[in-house]
């Protein structure tokens, strides 16, 4: 007794019908097109083409096709790297010529300590960003961290990246992250950091700019860090800057005070 067709082999007939009619129409346009694979080389590499062979062999045209195609796809991965590579380092240049910028309109010492670090973040997509600095002669109602080279811990972080260039840190320590970052909420999913020297125009060392990520492998020991001291460089400038400016207005109103006095 023969079975009925269900709905389901009817839909399979259907489709392999529409195949069979498919491959028909290409057959035959070919036919009437002889040339039509000329001047298409890339459907041409494309195209299975299976040589007359014994069973189990491989025909030496078969194979050297195979691995010419082998190439090219490898070609191609290699070819999409490099432009994804290309893609992002442009993106980066712009963010820090975003933040270059930034640094040269700096006018207040907030711009600096406050405003210039929030960039960075939202550039970078980070977590947190501080700047610690050298206190020298300012005060600490400017709404930094201003610390003295003589506090134990500034210090240590300091003594870090003496050397001009930045340092990253996976897994970082606990009271590490307090003193970079405080004790917020965000601060305490903090994974990863770098410490970004701020170096003067003069080559001096005036602060740190701390960066904090949630992802423990964004600032990894072993990364460059060529971009890092850029920006510290950047912001290492403009703190210098706004830094002697205040400096001579201070001295200034000073010495207008001495000759009112005298």
């Amino acid at each position: 007794m023969n079975k009925k067709p269900t709905a389901r082999d009817k839909i399979e007939k259907r489709a392999a019908a529409g195949r069979a009619a498919e491959a028909k129409a290409v057959a035959d346009y070919l036919r009437r097109h002889p040339d039509f694979l000329q001047g298409r080389p890339k459907l041409l590499a494309a195209m299975e083409i299976p040589q007359r062979r014994h069973a189990g062999t491989l025909s030496l045209i078969e194979r050297q096709v195979k691995v010419l195609r082998e190439r090219n796809h490898n070609l191609q991965r290699k070819l999409e790297q490099l432009l994804s590579n290309a893609r992002g380092h442009e993106q980066l240049q712009e963010r820090m010529y975003k933040l270059v910028v930034a640094g040269a309109a700096a006018d207040s010492l907030d711009d600096v300590l406050v405003r210039l670090p929030e960039a960075v973040r939202r550039e970078f997509d980070l977590q947190c960003s501080r700047v610690l600095a050298d206190a020298g002669d300012a005060h600490p109602e400017d709404g930094a961290a201003w610390f003295s080279r003589e506090h134990v811990r500034y210090s240590r972080v300091r003594n870090r990246v003496e050397h001009r260039h930045s340092e990253c840190r996976a897994k970082l320590p606990a009271e590490w992250r307090r003193f970079l970052f405080g004790d917020g909420d965000g601060a305490r999913r903090i994974q990863s950091c770098a410490i970004v020297p701020l170096v003067a125009p003069d080559d001096d060392l005036d602060g740190v700019l701390a960066l904090g990520s949630e992802d423990p492998a964004r600032f990894a020991p072993d990364m460059g860090t060529i971009h890092l001291d850029f920006l510290g460089r950047v912001v290492g400038g403009a703190l210098y800057r706004l830094v002697r400016a205040r400096a001579g207005v201070h001295g200034q109103e000073l010495g207008e005070r001495q000759r009112n006095v005298g």
